[in-house]
């Protein structure tokens, strides 16, 4: 018994000191807030929610590939969806990582730039591809993708600066 407690007490000790050090890694101005999707999911946008959920599970490579295929049999993808999302998860690597290459070479021709034409670009990207699943996912499938991504906006913190949208 004493043993045990011990043992969580210094667990305890060591999830206090691991939480408080991340806290103090975090680089945001003092004036911003995260949004934190475990208190309030409902304030991040199913589009931001999207493109995290995406941009985590991108890559072509063999270790991506198979985590890929056991996420979407997880969500409950048919063999067919699960093709769909393969292609659109590449899709958006590429097109995203065009974004932040073209956001990049701006920010570096003009380092006070406020990011427009990337705001522009990247919601534009996320409203086709989201437009594209809808039609491409069988109807069953889009509601296991749709079901699974709003559980996952539990997990997001987003900055609300950088989910500005386009006016």
């Amino acid at each position: 018994m004493k043993t045990r407690c011990i043992v969580a007490i210094c667990l305890a000790a060591l999830l206090t000191f691991k939480y408080s050090a991340v806290a103090q890694h975090q680089h945001q101005p003092s004036s911003e807030k995260l949004v934190d999707g475990s208190v309030h999911p409902e304030l991040i946008t199913d589009t931001t929610a999207y493109r995290l959920f995406l941009a985590t599970y991108a890559g072509t490579d063999q270790q991506h590939r198979k985590l890929q295929g056991a996420l979407f049999r997880k969500i409950g993808l048919s063999q067919d969806d699960q093709l769909v999302m393969r292609n659109t998860v590449d899709d958006f690597g590429v097109r995203f990582q065009h974004i932040l290459d073209e956001d990049a070479k701006e920010t570096a021709a003009k380092p006070g730039t406020d990011h427009t034409t990337f705001v522009v670009s990247r919601d534009f990207v996320m409203d086709e591809i989201l437009r594209s699943l809808k039609v491409q996912l069988s109807k069953i499938g889009f509601e296991h993708l749709s079901s699974y991504v709003q559980s996952e906006k539990r997990n997001m913190r987003v900055s609300p600066e950088l989910e500005r949208r386009r006016q």
